[in-house]
């Protein structure tokens, strides 16, 4: 089972990358891969030839209830009530975390919409963390036009995040 050429890894890579694709969106951070093995572990617990489902049903459903189990074991008032609680009630800092990468994704488009040596100019800047004077030397112009076309990069950002998100 230790080469990367056994299918059962390549399955249980498989398996593990969904696991955390489907916690990540519904748990705390911290928890996230100790929620993956948790789940890992209880469908190697199972009696495969019982599963009556598909391969993804059964691991959505795994999931599911690894899920339900983590926020019922949560010190919390009252019961979990999967059909009731809500994330935002049980866990708010995932649903920050959420919207946080829903502003950083969003920047990502806006940023690529901007002509391309400005957002390079821009990424360098706000990223890298580069300076005025490294960055009149990285892209050779004056320390002034650096600082202009980064107000421009700016400008030109804002308007494209105040535009409305489009329609997908």
């Amino acid at each position: 089972m230790g080469t990367t050429n056994d299918p059962r890894r390549a399955l249980l890579d498989a398996w593990r990358i969904e696991l955390l694709k489907f916690f990540r969106r519904k748990a705390p951070a911290d928890d996230v891969e100790d929620l993956a093995q948790e789940a890992l572990l209880g469908m190697a617990r199972a009696d495969l030839a019982q599963i009556q489902t598909t391969e993804r049903a059964y691991l959505r459903g795994v999931a599911r209830f690894t899920l339900y189990n983590y926020y019922r074991k949560l010190p919390k008032v009252g019961e979990f009530d999967p059909d009731v609680d809500r994330l935002a009630a049980l866990a708010p800092s995932v649903t920050r975390q959420l919207a946080r990468r829903l502003d950083v994704e969003r920047i990502e488009l806006a940023l690529q919409r901007l002509p391309l040596a400005l957002q390079l100019m821009f990424e360098a800047h706000w990223f890298d963390g580069m300076r005025g004077p490294e960055l009149a030397a990285a892209f050779r112009v004056p320390e002034g036009t650096v600082r202009s076309r980064l107000a421009k990069a700016k400008r030109m950002l804002d308007e494209l995040l105040a535009e409305p998100d489009e329609a997908a």
